[in-house]
């Protein structure tokens, strides 16, 4: 099996290139997540704080995040002190592109955006699990 050849950087187009793609473009790479999650179990929802790490090594006006399940705060999201022109989430490819104006610089620079949402029971995103628990002892009793 071979592996597709990565994606040419995306410097012109609209957020809906990306809309149906098997991969996440790999011109944008995270290389250190900070996270900071505030769950509230009584309600079930949760709130959040990302920073993310990543290098830029092709000139692109577009970031492309996984977010299944995830609502984020669009006037939170600063790339290197830019904020987004356009935020686009595909919910069916659990996606969320965000478009700059202009070209992103190269190199490192930092993400940062809060988001929230509820813990669900789904098994996927954050979520919750109840365990049961019990003995041999519980049949007899």
């Amino acid at each position: 099996m071979a592996l597709a050849p990565a994606p040419a950087p995306a410097t012109a187009g609209s957020a809906d290139q990306f809309r149906g793609q098997a991969w996440v473009p790999r011109f944008v790479a995270p290389r250190r997540y900070e996270l900071l999650l505030r769950p509230d179990l009584d309600t079930c929802v949760f709130t959040g704080d990302a920073s993310v790490v990543v290098d830029v090594s092709a000139p692109t006006r577009f970031l492309v995040l996984n977010a299944a399940d995830l609502t984020v705060d669009r006037a939170s999201i600063r790339f290197q002190g830019l904020t987004p022109t356009e935020v686009s989430l595909f919910e069916d490819n659990e996606i969320l592109v965000l478009e700059f104006d202009g070209e992103l610089p190269l190199g490192e620079g930092v993400l940062a955006m809060d988001f929230n949402d509820t813990v669900n029971d789904q098994m996927r995103g954050f979520y919750r699990r109840l365990a049961y628990c019990f003995s041999i002892f519980d049949q007899y009793t």
